[in-house]
């Protein structure tokens, strides 16, 4: 245990160093897409860091399958990249300060298990990716593979090792979470004023309290984190009149690309962001002169959607509209299906599992899919929200927004007693045009979440409401005392009580869940009872049966289960769903997954996440 604990923590350390050596590449060049040839904070060079890894992990997956051999070369070369600059670009004692804090973390990185979703889609691409190079199609086998949230796992896939193998992306989404506190710890640090101090505290308490459990990152909270990054941006160009705007304009741009493409949900937060380039016009007219800076997001946009297309036959899946009809690519899984897709994922955002369960005898734990005494999804969202808010407002997302405004609201007390000296209530300090503008296109993007986005925490809502109540408690703050207000002994005992809620929960699981230290439990799915293999066109596919290992749902009731492939062997696909794939072939060295639309259609109508 004691050496598997060590070679975990080794990984880690080393994993964050190979991705800093990517964001010091990126900081090198940046001037050869117009950013100015200032360095990047230390934190920064985490989160640009994407900017390299996210075309390198689908360009070199055009090519070639991400094995054990080319994810080693990467990693290593990313530590090549950090030992090679580091001296010149970087301040050691950051570095050494983000590795002792790793080690003092050791808790928050053991996992007892993983993320729900990780045996359903997070696994089964990652070997997908290991085992082959890019599939022409691969939506047709299984559409969940196909998701845009999967690119996290492309990026990832670079650094999957042997020994630690696919345990890493609990390592991974743990170093971008230091990221962004070393983020908020160097703004905070940084700026002097006092609005932006309280925001950077506000965003560090959130992290530690909302994301402790590592385990529930899976491939929603990094991007979340990128649009709390693109909001702090926005937030000093609207508050600080001495940085660079250009700039920063620039890299709101690069970071809300980065989130949205990541997440597609990430794109609630646009009101904000075409809020701030309306407030700065200016820059509108100077950035199509930027042709290096534009040329760079175009071939980034194009090598993102290519991979969209290639393996679905869609520029973003499930937006149906955005997919072609078979009769223009053969491979495309059409437009029906993905429509249906769409229809349950906003119908879920909205309720539906909750009005389901109201309007039923049945007892399960999840209704996937509606009886005849149900609305279908698309009967259910055509009702408009004045139907289905009754029912959104009993999920369990509503405690944690609530919570969200508890925790403002303790931060407020906790300033308020440490500056009650300094009481010098004039409501006229709120009437502050530009910041009440912004607080208006937050509610603006929050509205927009809600209505035409997917309704979730997970899904962009996290960021929302962390910036929204961030920017409130500054504003409320900096409204009730005068201007020398003392922040140092109120960030330190919240910093502190954050830590310990955040550090005895982690210590807190590890003793009372059985945790197997410091990898988490696989149990094998075994050939023959949990899966068979068919060759289907000479093509060998391992198709999963339904048993109790790995599922969500009900198996006595026929559509109402997911089976997950787990660690089986690529290529994989739940029985049932073998129904969608008319044939298989073999074209200039790529795997082609053709549509059978009408086996397919059927089946997503009576069970659409199957």
């Amino acid at each position: 245990m004691i050496f598997n604990l060590i070679l975990f923590q080794t990984y880690i350390i080393f994993l964050f160093i190979s991705i800093l050596g990517y964001g010091i590449i990126f900081n090198k060049y940046k001037n050869l897409i117009c950013l100015s040839k200032n360095n990047l904070s230390f934190s920064e060079l985490g989160f640009f860091s994407l900017l390299i890894l996210i075309p390198i992990s689908i360009t070199i997956n055009f090519f070639m399958k991400i094995d054990y051999i080319v994810s080693s070369m990467f990693f290593v070369l990313g530590l090549i990249f950090f030992f090679y600059q580091a001296r010149i670009k970087l301040k050691l004692n950051k570095v050494i300060l983000t590795i002792v804090l790793i080690i003092f973390l050791t808790p928050y990185f053991i996992l007892s298990s993983h993320h729900d979703d990780f045996f359903y889609y997070h696994l089964p691409y990652l070997n997908v990716l290991q085992q082959s190079k890019i599939i022409i199609g691969l939506v047709n086998l299984n559409n969940v593979l196909v998701y845009p949230q999967n690119l996290w796992f492309n990026i990832f896939s670079l650094f999957r090792l042997p020994i630690i193998d696919f345990n890493g992306i609990q390592a991974i989404n743990g170093i971008f979470t230091i990221f962004f506190l070393m983020f908020c710890y160097e703004n905070l640090a940084r700026t002097k004023i006092v609005k932006l101090k309280i925001i950077n505290l506000m965003f560090f308490i959130f992290t530690l309290v909302l994301f402790s459990r590592l385990k529930d990152h899976g491939a929603e909270i990094i991007p979340q984190f990128l649009m709390l990054v693109t909001i702090y941006y926005s937030f000093e160009l609207i508050l600080d009149k001495n940085i660079d705007k250009n700039e920063y304009l620039l890299k709101i741009i690069l970071v809300f690309m980065s989130a949205v493409l990541l997440r597609l949900s990430s794109i609630v937060i646009l009101p904000l962001i075409l809020f701030i380039f309306l407030v700065n016009y200016k820059f509108l007219s100077n950035l199509f002169k930027k042709f290096k800076f534009l040329i760079f997001i175009s071939v980034l946009l194009i090598i993102v959607l290519s991979k969209n297309f290639i393996n679905s036959g869609c520029i973003v899946y499930p937006l149906s509209f955005t997919c072609f009809k078979q009769s223009e690519v053969s491979w495309s899984i059409g437009k029906e299906i993905p429509k249906i897709n769409e229809n349950v994922i906003l119908s879920y955002t909205r309720g539906w599992m909750k009005y389901a369960k109201e309007n039923s005898i049945q007892t399960s734990k999840f209704i996937f899919n509606p009886n005849k005494n149900h609305l279908s999804h698309k009967e259910y969202l055509d009702k408009g929200i004045k139907f289905w808010f009754k029912y959104w407002v009993k999920d369990p997302d509503i405690i944690r927004i609530f919570n969200m405004f508890l925790v403002g609201f303790f931060v407020l007390i906790v300033l308020s007693i440490n500056n009650l000296k300094k009481l010098d209530l004039r409501f006229k300090k709120l009437n502050n045009y530009k910041i009440n503008l912004t607080i208006l296109f937050i509610f603006f993007s929050i509205v927009f979440w809600l209505i035409f986005s997917t309704p979730s925490t997970r899904y962009g809502g996290y960021a929302l409401f962390i910036c929204l109540i961030s920017l409130l408690i500054s504003h409320l703050t900096t409204a009730m005392f005068n201007k020398d207000i003392k922040i140092t002994i109120s960030f330190v005992v919240i910093v502190l009580l954050s830590f310990s809620f955040f550090y005895i929960k982690n210590l807190h699981r590890i003793f009372n869940d059985n945790v197997k230290i410091p990898l988490p439990y696989n149990e094998e799915l075994i050939k023959d009872i949990d899966y068979k293999t068919i060759r289907f066109d000479n093509t060998k596919i391992n198709l999963r049966l339904p048993t109790d290992k790995f599922k969500m749902g009900n198996l006595d009731e026929a559509n109402n289960y997911i089976l997950h492939c787990g660690n089986i062997e690529a290529l994989c696909t739940p029985e049932k769903k073998i129904k969608c794939v008319k044939k298989i072939y073999n074209k200039y060295k790529y795997l082609f997954i053709i549509n059978d639309k009408d086996g397919c259609v059927n089946l997503h109508s009576q069970h659409a996440l199957y």
